[in-house]
């Protein structure tokens, strides 16, 4: 069946996991939404064992009360999508399931990108230990949404709200110094993960494929994580 054709925001989302993540704070993984119009990603911690009960409370606080409830939600056949539970409750809200066949086959690729996006930034983000993935996360996502994308020449958040974000991060020093190394680990995070999605920008544009093996800069740490069924760690 092929993917409806959206014609707002948040009308159409994709959904997925980055699973076997590193262990801090109590979370080994992602739960990735991305609304297939913007391209605007939502990114929230999650376990590896979560429950189709505990999905559904993600999604309705992640997506419903933060957009809208969507008309459709493009998926893999992960157990949590294919319960009983979960495609129940889609039912009962109106919600149109459009699940892939396998895991690589996800209509049109988005979420599978979204889900290397991630990777990337978190690979160049994370520490060697891999210990602050969490408190990164939430400005991996703010990078992403607010990246000038080479095509439409808007950002997801442009798209979305049809104003151009601020940034939090200016040009003001501040004599605090908790204040100036918070805002100073903001704008360098920020910094870089744009800077990874510019580069991988250029490597569609030049038809060069993904690598789980790509090379990571000299300003990234050593550390690796792969995406969904891979396996994870890091190097020593």
């Amino acid at each position: 069946m092929p993917l409806p054709v959206p014609s707002e925001c948040w009308e159409v989302v994709g959904m997925d996991f980055v699973s076997g993540l590193p262990v801090p704070k109590d979370y080994d993984a992602v739960m990735v939404v991305v609304d297939l119009l913007s391209k605007r990603a939502r990114y929230v911690p999650t376990h590896t064992t979560a429950t189709a009960a505990d999905t559904a409370r993600l999604f309705f606080d992640l997506v419903i009360r933060n957009h809208v409830l969507p008309m459709a939600i493009v998926s893999d056949r992960d157990p949590k999508f294919t319960s009983s539970l979960w495609m129940e409750l889609m039912k009962v809200l109106g919600v149109k399931l459009r699940m892939a066949t396998s895991y690589r086959a996800q209509t049109d690729g988005q979420v599978e990108r979204q889900n290397r996006v991630l990777e990337d930034a978190l690979r160049c983000m994370v520490s060697l230990e891999g210990t602050n993935w969490v408190d990164v996360l939430g400005t991996v996502e703010y990078a992403h949404a607010t990246l000038v994308s080479a095509s439409t020449k808007l950002s997801p958040f442009d798209i979305y709200t049809g104003r151009v974000a601020r940034s939090p991060v200016g040009a003001t020093i501040s004599r605090n110094d908790c204040v100036q190394n918070f805002t100073e680990e903001r704008k360098r995070i920020v910094a870089q993960v744009q800077q990874n999605l510019l580069d991988a920008q250029e490597r569609q544009c030049s038809g060069a494929t993904h690598s789980s093996n790509i090379h990571i800069s000299a300003t990234c740490t050593n550390g690796y994580i792969q995406v969904g069924h891979m396996q994870c760690g890091h190097h020593s």
